[in-house]
């Protein structure tokens, strides 16, 4: 009966572990650029 439970968590186990790799890694990459135009930036200068 122990065997029998032992092969039926192997076997879930592993079918769980492939299935998780292949969702993770598996997925589609994008990569965002966001491109600022050239202006003036105005920084918060300290005065007293």
């Amino acid at each position: 009966m122990t065997s029998i439970a032992g092969l039926f968590g192997f076997v879930l186990g592993s079918i769980s572990l492939i299935v998780g790799l292949i969702l993770s890694l598996g997925g589609r990459r994008e990569v965002v650029i966001v491109e600022r135009t050239q202006t003036q930036r105005n920084d918060p200068t300290l005065s007293r």
